[in-house]
């Protein structure tokens, strides 16, 4: 969440199993837990995607919309493109990327 978005404007709900989604202050946050114990990392934003995604699909991070698929799966749809990214060993990774 926003670093000035207070808690107790903030609600948590779990979507879909080991996903927890974060909304307060016009913001919605979804942060997938990394299940394996050799990454060092617990939590993964979705949102994180944004700057690998407008890379490789060749378009600006703020016109990719990112929506959790399921558990380490996210869909980002942008500049006719989309794409579904999966959680590796921490990080977001290019599954597919198509033309709409």
């Amino acid at each position: 969440m926003h670093p000035t978005c207070p808690v107790e404007r903030t609600t948590r709900s779990t979507p879909f199993e080991h996903v927890t989604r974060v909304e307060g202050c016009g913001v919605v946050e979804d942060w997938h837990l990394e299940l394996d114990p050799s990454i060092p990392i617990d939590w993964v934003l979705a949102s994180d995607v944004r700057g690998r995604a407008a890379i490789e699909m060749e378009c600006d991070a703020s016109a990719l919309a990112v929506t959790t698929v399921a558990h380490r799966q996210i869909g980002v749809v942008g500049c006719g493109q989309r794409a579904i990214y999966l959680l590796v060993d921490g990080l977001w990774v290019a599954n597919s990327i198509t033309s709409r």
